[in-house]
């Protein structure tokens, strides 16, 4: 049975970018990844320049745009608009991007499974057995970056959430060449687009990410509001669109982020920004 210090559930930025700074600084460690890299990952895709600046390496690679501008409406008369010398906002896939950062930690001696999906934790003397779909490891530590949703958290012990999660919708949105030049140009969030929320389209290398979130807490109906947004702006000629959807933790655990060498980080935490659900705190 094979034995780290370490074992992170899951490949995201959170884990990934955990298991880097452990194998920099000599601890052995795992990352245990239900799927295959690359995947596809619902998320805007906006990389605000802080959360790039942190990263202890080049991303260039898998830089969709960058922008130095972000456009801010409210209805048809209020439009804000923020400018910088640095990119603000960067654009990437999550599939590209969370790859990159696995290859970082890997090439820093970080072992990958993947396709491995975790079933059970159990805890013996100071040690944790984690068993996952293919084998069984063992690992003084463990930490949960396996998102909103989290298995990790509950089979650990996390009963309750004590989270606000918001509902999100999330489109990968192809228009005609003409509507991509018109909306490739800007970053752009909307105020008024959807009770207690926004939306916002965020222009990738040959297509938008455009998506809608609301934190009501009453039922809402997110493709109607969605379909409402695209009209408002004039994103009207689409030719292909797929549809995700997700929640987004808004609030961290009221119950603790460590239980019996259990920890949890990122959405799994609630570890995102309360206002504008940015994750790269």
């Amino acid at each position: 049975m094979k034995y780290f210090d370490v074992a992170i559930i899951g490949s995201g930025p959170s884990g990934a970018s955990t298991a880097f700074h452990l194998a920099k600084n000599g601890v052995s460690t795992v990352i245990i990844e239900k799927e295959t890299l690359p995947r596809y990952k619902t998320c805007g895709g906006g990389f605000v320049y802080r959360g790039r600046k942190a990263l202890p390496f080049d991303i260039s690679s898998v830089v969709e745009r960058e922008f130095y501008k972000v456009d801010i409406y409210l209805g048809k008369k209020l439009h804000f608009k923020t400018e910088r010398e640095q990119p603000i906002i960067t654009m990437i896939m999550r599939d590209a991007f969370d790859k990159l950062m696995t290859e970082k930690a890997t090439a820093l001696g970080v072992v990958l499974l993947e396709d491995n999906k975790l079933k059970a934790i159990t805890h013996q003397n100071d040690k944790i057995t984690i068993t996952t779909s293919k084998q069984t490891i063992t690992s003084k530590f463990v930490i949960a970056a396996d998102g909103a949703l989290s298995p990790t958290a509950k089979l650990a012990g996390w009963k309750t959430d004590t989270r606000f999660l918001i509902p999100a919708l999330e489109y990968e949105v192809q228009v005609s060449d003409e509507n991509f030049d018109l909306f490739s140009k800007e970053v752009r969030f909307d105020m008024d687009a959807i009770p207690y929320g926004y939306a916002w389209s965020f222009p990738k290398k040959n297509h938008l990410s455009v998506g809608i979130a609301s934190a009501r807490r009453a039922k809402i109906n997110l493709k109607k509001y969605y379909q409402e947004y695209l009209a408002s702006i004039g994103l009207t000629a689409i030719l292909s669109e797929s549809q995700h959807g997700f929640q987004i933790p808004v609030t961290s655990r009221t119950d603790g982020f460590v239980k019996n060498n259990v920890f949890l980080t990122g959405d799994a935490a609630g570890f995102a920004d309360p206002v504008f659900y940015d994750k790269n705190k």
